[in-house]
C-alpha cells in the first residue's frame, strides 16, 4: 500500500542527486583553479578555503600568513584559496624582487580594480591603482622628501618632550603606567601636528574629541581584511568600507584648516601645508640621493619623471584636478597608518628592551654618549648616528612587523621565469612578511630578539628582499625616511 510513495521518493532522489551533485561541482570548481595550471597548493575547506581562521579573525592575520608561508616550505610559490579566491604565495626572495620591483609593470595595484570615488577617502594612495595611483604617487614624492621630513622633526621632539614629563610624574609616584595607551597618545599628538598642524594636546586630555575620533579609526582597519574579502561585492555596491562618522570628521577638520591657512595667509612646516602647496602647484621638488625609496620608477616602462606631467596623466588618473577631498584622503590615510603601525612598532620594542634588560643597557649607552656628544640637543642627523637603536628598531620590526603581507594583483599577462606557469590578468600574489621574517633559513632562532641581526655585515649576508616590513618597489611605503 506504501509502494506508491517509496516510488516517489526514489524518483524525487533520482531527480535531485544530479542537481546537488551540479551544484557541488560549481560551488567547488574554483578550488581547481591550481591544480589545472600545475601549481602545488594547499587543500583547501569547502566554502572558506585555508582561511576559515582569518575570516572568522579567530587566528591574527600575522599567525595566518605565517603559518600558510609555512605549510608551503620546500617551494619557490605555492596556491592557497582566500575563501573561493586562488591566491599565490611567493616565498622565493628573487621571484619576490621580480613581482614587487623589476616585473612591477605586471603587478601595479593591490587590490581589485575600482572605481575612483572622491565622496568618501577611499581615494588616497594605499588604496588607488592603475593611472590613479601613479598620478598620485607623482605628485606625492617631493612631499616625503628628507629634507620635508627634517623640517618637521622639531614638531616631533616638541610632543616626544611632553610625553617625556609625562612619564617621569608616573615615574616620581612610582605607579604603573599602560605604555600602549601612553603611546598612542603621543602619537595622535605628534601626527596630528606634523600632519594638521593642530595643537591636540591628547596626552594631558586623552578623552579629547580627536582622540575618540582616531580611537575609531582602528576600527576601519580591522573590518578592512573583511572589505577586502568581499571586495567585488563592495565595488559592485560602491561600499567604501569607511566609517562614515570618521570621513566626515576629517573632511570637515582638513578643508576648515585648509580654509583658515588660505584666507590668513598662514603657513605651517607641516604635512597639510605641503599638500596645500600641491594643490596649489608651488611644491618644490628636493628629492635628494637619501631619498631612493621615492626614486622607483612608476610605469614600469617609462620613467614619468623624465617629462612633465601632461593632460594624459591628469585624464587618465580620474582626477580632474587636486581637490580639497583628495587632499582629506591622502591625511586619513597617512595618519591613521602611521597612528596604527607605530604604536604597535613602540609598544614591541619598549616591550623587548624591558624583557632584554641587557640590549636596553646597551642602548641607552649609545644614546646618552651621543647627546652628551651634542649638548643633549635631539636632531634629524644626531638619530641617524644611533646605529644601535636603528638594530633595535629594525629587529622589532622584524620580529613584531606591523604589516601582515603584501598584495599584488596581476595587471596583465605573466610567466612566472624558468616555469610555464602563466598567471591572467586579476589573479592575487601575497608574500607573507611574517613567514620571511621568521624562517630560519634567514633569521635563525628567529623567536629571540637580537639586534646584531641588522648589523651591516650580517644584513649583507641576506637577500634584500627577505627584510620587508615597508614593502618593496615603487609601492613601498612613501614615508620610509
Amino acid at each position: 500500500m506504501n509502494l506508491p510513495m517509496e516510488i516517489s521518493l526514489m524518483e524525487i532522489g533520482i531527480f535531485i542527486s544530479p542537481i546537488l551533485l551540479y551544484i557541488y561541482w560549481r560551488s567547488t570548481s574554483c578550488f581547481r583553479y591550481w591544480k589545472s595550471k600545475g601549481v602545488h597548493h594547499l587543500k583547501p575547506n569547502l566554502i572558506f578555503g585555508n582561511t576559515f581562521d582569518l575570516i572568522f579573525q579567530r587566528v591574527s592575520r600575522f599567525d595566518v600568513f605565517r603559518k600558510l608561508y609555512e605549510d608551503l616550505d620546500g617551494y619557490r610559490y605555492g596556491g592557497f584559496y582566500q575563501s573561493r579566491n586562488p591566491v599565490l604565495l611567493v616565498r622565493d626572495p628573487e621571484l619576490i624582487k621580480l613581482i614587487l620591483t623589476k616585473d612591477f609593470s605586471h603587478f601595479i595595484d593591490r587590490f581589485t580594480e575600482h572605481p575612483v570615488n572622491e565622496s568618501d577617502l577611499s581615494s588616497n594612495l594605499v588604496q588607488l591603482g592603475g593611472d590613479s595611483w601613479k598620478f598620485m604617487r607623482y605628485k606625492l614624492s617631493p612631499v616625503f622628501s628628507s629634507a620635508k621630513m627634517k623640517s618637521m622633526f622639531d614638531l616631533i621632539v616638541q610632543c616626544a618632550l611632553d610625553m617625556s614629563t609625562s612619564l617621569q610624574s608616573f615615574a616620581d609616584d612610582r605607579s604603573s603606567i599602560n605604555m600602549n595607551e601612553a603611546t598612542s597618545h603621543y602619537l595622535v599628538d605628534a601626527i596630528g601636528t606634523c600632519i594638521l598642524g593642530i595643537q591636540l594636546n591628547t596626552i594631558k586630555d586623552p578623552k579629547s574629541e580627536h582622540r575618540v575620533m582616531i580611537a575609531k579609526a582602528p576600527k576601519i582597519s580591522l573590518g578592512f581584511s573583511i572589505w577586502n574579502f568581499l571586495f567585488k561585492m563592495s565595488t559592485t555596491f560602491r561600499l567604501s568600507g569607511m566609517n562614515d562618522e570618521v570621513t566626515a570628521y576629517i573632511k570637515k577638520l582638513v578643508k576648515k584648516t585648509i580654509r583658515y591657512r588660505e584666507e590668513n595667509n598662514v603657513i605651517r612646516n607641516d604635512f597639510l601645508q605641503l599638500l596645500i602647496n600641491l594643490k596649489n602647484d608651488v611644491l618644490v621638488d628636493d628629492i635628494s640621493k637619501e631619498d631612493t625609496h621615492l626614486k622607483y620608477n612608476v610605469d614600469g616602462a617609462t620613467d614619468i619623471k623624465k617629462s612633465p606631467l601632461n593632460n594624459k596623466y591628469m585624464f587618465d588618473s580620474g582626477f580632474a584636478d587636486i581637490t580639497d577631498n583628495l587632499l582629506a584622503a591622502q591625511c586619513f590615510v597617512f595618519y591613521l597608518a602611521g597612528f596604527e603601525t607605530s604604536t604597535s612598532a613602540i609598544s614591541f620594542c619598549l616591550h623587548e628592551l624591558a624583557v632584554n634588560p641587557d640590549i636596553q643597557d646597551r642602548l641607552a649607552e649609545e644614546i646618552c654618549t651621543i647627546l652628551r656628544e651634542q649638548d643633549n640637543k635631539i636632531t634629524y642627523d644626531i638619530i641617524n648616528k644611533m646605529n644601535y637603536l636603528d638594530q633595535v628598531v629594525n629587529e622589532t620590526l622584524r620580529k613584531h612587523t606591523p604589516a601582515s603581507g603584501i598584495t599584488r594583483v596581476c595587471s596583465k599577462p605573466y610567466t612566472i621565469p624558468g616555469t610555464n606557469i602563466n598567471l591572467k590578468k586579476g589573479d592575487s600574489v601575497l608574500v607573507s612578511i611574517p613567514g620571511l621574517h621568521f624562517d630560519p633559513k634567514y633569521y635563525p632562532d628567529p623567536e629571540r630578539f637580537d639586534p646584531e641581526r641588522f648589523t651591516k655585515e650580517n644584513v649583507k649576508s641576506r637577500h634584500p628582499y627577505t627584510f620587508l616590513p615597508f614593502g618593496e618597489g615603487p609601492r613601498i611605503c612613501i614615508g620610509r625616511c
